[in-house]
């Protein structure tokens, strides 16, 4: 039962703190995987990308989250496009 809750109140605390991935997540997480064999998304690897992230973004002045899902929208947009010339050329056939 302790198990239990423990997982559930750490289901909702790392949902509602997905945001970052911090050092004093990843040892709660490590914690947690070492006391009851689940652990959250947030590890050592993840945090050094992300603090290293971070710093980059700040030293460059730029937001690469946002450069990120531009490129994202734009792949789309031109992966919708060509599908649309596909179906065209298909239908001329």
């Amino acid at each position: 039962m302790k198990k239990t809750v423990l997982f559930l109140s750490f289901f909702l605390a790392s949902n509602l703190a997905l945001a970052d991935c911090n050092f004093k997540k990843a040892a709660r997480n490590k914690m947690l995987d070492q006391k009851i064999g689940l652990s959250g998304n947030c590890d050592t690897e993840k945090t050094v990308k992300t603090q290293a992230t971070k710093k980059v973004d700040d030293n460059l002045g730029v937001d690469s989250k946002k450069i990120q899902k531009d490129i994202t929208d734009k792949k789309n947009n031109v992966e919708n496009k060509v599908s649309n010339i596909n179906k065209t050329v298909d239908k001329i056939k």
